[in-house]
Parts: C-alpha cells; sequence; structure tokens
C-alpha cells in the first residue's frame, strides 16, 4: 500500500530539533554532498525512533533533490565513548535511512 509522505515543517519538530543530537552543518564535501553532524550525545542510544527518524527526514530534505541525490558525508562525534557505541550509532543511522 503507498502512503504519502507529508513533508515535515521544522516548527512541527521542534522540541526534538532542540536536542541537537543531529545538525545540517552547511559544510559540503569536495562533491557537493551536504554535511550531517551527530555530535558528542550522551544519550545517543536512548533517543526514541520516532523522534530520531523525524529529524533525520526532516534534515535530509532541506538540501536539493538534486544535492541530496548525491548523498551526505556523516561526521559521527563519538570521541568520548568506546568503538562498540561507534557501532551502535552507525547501524542505528544506517537503518533509519
Amino acid at each position: 500500500m503507498h502512503q504519502d509522505i507529508v513533508p515535515l515543517c521544522a516548527e512541527d519538530i521542534e522540541v526534538q530539533l532542540r536536542k541537537k543530537f543531529a545538525f545540517l552543518s552547511g559544510g559540503r564535501g569536495k562533491d557537493g554532498c551536504p554535511v550531517i553532524t551527530f555530535p558528542e550525545y550522551s544519550t545517543f542510544s536512548e533517543i526514541p525512533e520516532n523522534d530520531f527518524q523525524n529529524v533525520l527526514t526532516y534534515l535530509t530534505n532541506i538540501p536539493s533533490s538534486q544535492d541530496a541525490g548525491i548523498g551526505f558525508i556523516l561526521v559521527i562525534d563519538r570521541r568520548q565513548d568506546k568503538w562498540s557505541s561507534v557501532q551502535a550509532s552507525v547501524l542505528r543511522i544506517a537503518v533509519s535511512s
């Protein structure tokens, strides 16, 4: 069954965006890929799935469809964590995309 996807507005997910567990930095790679940053966030694994999905959907829909078609560069800052935490973060992002 096909469902129409309703675009999210920042106002609709203001509370989730204010948590700042992910943001579009404005930077771009050499090939023009927009950069999404996942800064150090101590309770990253505890973010509700719906909140996580809404923020990722919102952030990936900000760039033009042409830019988004190139792909995204993800910067995941987990320098204070163990490798297992980095792996869990990457897996969560991969599953959500």
